[in-house]
């Protein structure tokens, strides 16, 4: 009987402590994260993020690019409150980051609520006020279209169109998934993807100008920087075959965009995950050719 009341003390201190705490908010746990990137913790912080962003790239690449963007040496960081989606499981964190040497970065952090914690999902750049583009860095989709001819421009397809294209875009990468080899997925990109992967390098007009014929060797180079960028899906064991019974959502109309790509974001709703897509499109006679894809998961 002599231990009740100390027990009993130490019971209530705990109910004191725990009522008067905070939940986590998304803003905290953005914040929370890029704390752990600035203190180095790079690892620690990407195990800490959403299911979906892992998907998305594999640590080293996480790394990687919070290098080049130089969020790995920020100094300082202001953080928006969160602006939440309809759905109350999403949320999206506005933050502003100062790097020596990089000036500015303005970044949006897209946060999910995963078993009641925030947990970061994406890292995106704000969308441009000209182009209307959101731009991912963390992700393998193609960069540098400012090399596309005025005179190959195309309209849009129709949305049936549109989404025929990206279900067969998103069957192809899950049979590569499944048997772990991008080479007859590279070989259906587009000339202009196929040369970036290849050489590592934007080279305006090549691809546009002439017939890459890529020797063996070559294809797979950049069959195999799809396979890295695409690890975590294998090592995940994910399987996106349940989209071919699903219709894709888009987030709007399918449109090309004044550099004369075919820009598509939308979700197809299957089980246990949604699957999100972007996706890119460049026309090279007599149709239209992956040009890029990001593919994340969400429950």
């Amino acid at each position: 009987m002599r231990f009740a009341i100390p027990l009993l003390a130490a019971l209530v201190a705990a109910l004191a402590f725990s009522s008067c705490s905070k939940p986590v908010t998304p803003t905290d746990a953005a914040r929370i994260f890029f704390e752990k990137v600035k203190a180095g913790q790079t690892g620690e912080a990407y195990q800490s993020s959403a299911f979906g962003f892992q998907t998305q790239q594999s640590q080293k690449f996480f790394e990687t690019t919070l290098a080049e963007l130089g969020l790995n040496k920020f100094t300082s960081a202001e953080y928006q409150p969160a602006e939440m989606e309809d759905d109350g499981r999403t949320a999206k964190v506005r933050v502003d980051f100062a790097a020596t040497g990089a000036g500015k970065i303005p970044m949006v952090i897209t946060l999910n609520s995963e078993s009641g914690t925030w947990k970061v999902f994406a890292i995106k750049s704000p969308r441009d006020a000209a182009t209307g583009i959101v731009q991912n860095r963390f992700s393998i989709l193609g960069r540098g279209p400012d090399f596309v001819e005025p005179v190959n421009r195309q309209p849009a397809p129709e949305p049936a169109v549109v989404a025929t294209l990206v279900k067969e875009t998103l069957l192809r990468f899950n049979d590569a998934i499944r048997e772990r080899d991008f080479v007859p997925f590279f070989q259906k990109c587009s000339l202009a993807w196929q040369d970036q992967l290849v050489t590592g390098e934007y080279r305006p007009g090549i691809p546009l100008t002439m017939r890459i014929d890529l020797t063996e060797k070559q294809r797979e180079i950049g069959a195999s920087r799809l396979l890295r960028a695409f690890q975590p899906f294998i090592d995940k064991g994910i399987d996106l075959s349940g989209i071919a019974d699903k219709k894709p959502v888009f987030d709007v109309e399918p449109q090309v965009s004044t550099d004369g790509l075919l820009i598509v974001t939308g979700r197809y709703d299957t089980e246990p995950y949604r699957v999100f897509f972007s996706v890119k499109y460049m026309y090279e006679l007599p149709k239209w050719k992956l040009f890029g894809l990001d593919v994340s998961l969400r429950k």
